[in-house]
């Protein structure tokens, strides 16, 4: 992840952005194909539907779940990098990449919530296991498609960090720079720093979930 980090503008990092994208729309995608073509996994798939629980409203899973959205949602460090990005650079064009970002990323974590979770109401130790772990990525399908989906997941986490860390790296080049720009083993320096304080932040975590929430 280190050389995909060290490039300065966020424009570099369009085909590693690109990547992720495509990476993380792969994983719905396989979920709705394993729903609406495997048998052994969906025999009746109106059933499923039937006899799913759409709102299920608790003040736990409130609790949980909105500090993550709202988490999930906080991209205010990488607005100017953006907006710098555009070729008709104006607030009414950037609300609108904002809005239609949003919108788009909403839809996807809705189908891959609800295609997830549909696929495994005919089994109940899978159901229990997406229950139990809120992650859809450690229930065992016993699917080649859905591995590389889970492969593909760690191109999603690699090409990701590059667009997290390049806000980073701006606040700390302005705090303690000044208007003085890094140079290229300064550069390096701090993207290796950051990345490992980050790591040390990861392992030493057992929940991370509770972390972003308590952030959110």
């Amino acid at each position: 992840m280190i050389p995909l980090s060290l490039p300065r503008k966020i424009g570099t990092l369009e085909y590693a952005s690109s990547l992720c994208t495509v990476s993380a729309v792969y994983l719905i995608l396989c979920l709705i194909f394993l729903f609406f073509t495997d048998r052994s996994l969906v025999p009746d798939m109106g059933e499923n539907i039937k006899n799913a629980d759409y709102f299920v409203v608790t003040a736990s899973g409130l609790a949980g779940s909105v500090p993550f959205v709202i988490f999930s949602n906080m991209y205010q460090p990488s607005v100017p990098l953006l907006y710098n990005e555009l070729q008709s650079k104006s607030k009414p064009r950037m609300r609108q990449v904002l809005i239609a970002g949003g919108v788009i990323a909403s839809l996807l974590y809705s189908l891959d919530s609800i295609f997830g979770y549909l696929g495994v109401l005919s089994h109940q130790s899978l159901l229990d296991a997406l229950l139990t772990k809120k992650n859809v990525l450690e229930v065992e399908y016993n699917s080649w498609a859905f591995n590389i989906a889970i492969l593909a997941l760690l191109f999603t986490v690699m090409t990701s960090v590059p667009i997290i860390l390049l806000p980073a790296k701006n606040d700390f080049e302005s705090v303690f720079f000044g208007t003085k720009t890094m140079t290229t083993k300064q550069n390096v320096i701090v993207t290796l720093g950051i990345s490992v304080f980050c790591w040390l932040l990861a392992i030493s975590v057992p929940q991370i979930s509770d972390a972003i929430s308590i952030l959110g």
